[in-house]
């Protein structure tokens, strides 16, 4: 039985790239999609991010991409990682919402 992802698991996703967790980050920059992993700044669209996830956490899996969509975008992920010091903001925008790059970087100041 695979557990369902919540925004827990969102949550955890963008402090373990905070945390530079290895396995993630290896990941994410063998990936093939359009993901840019900079010094403390991470640049992905979200079908990127998705792809990631699923192929490095087996229960991200169990979602599609439009289930996912809708717990990033439902999370209340921005609070908790301006109070890290860190903020996830559009980068590009696209046409269509999938298409935007976002960026995961540090708030000026902190």
């Amino acid at each position: 039985m695979t557990v369902p992802v919540c925004y827990d698991d969102i949550l955890a996703v963008f402090f373990s790239l905070l945390e530079e967790e290895e396995h993630l980050i290896e990941q994410m920059m063998i990936s093939g999609d359009p993901i840019e992993v900079l010094d403390k700044e991470w640049h992905f669209s979200l079908p990127a991010l998705f792809n990631v996830l699923c192929t490095t956490y087996s229960h991200f899996s169990s979602l599609n991409y439009t289930e996912f969509e809708k717990l990033v975008f439902g999370c209340p992920v921005n609070a908790f990682l301006n109070d890290a010091g860190w903020q996830l903001r559009i980068l590009k925008r696209a046409e269509v919402r999938s298409c935007h790059i976002y960026s995961l970087e540090r708030v000026s100041g902190t």
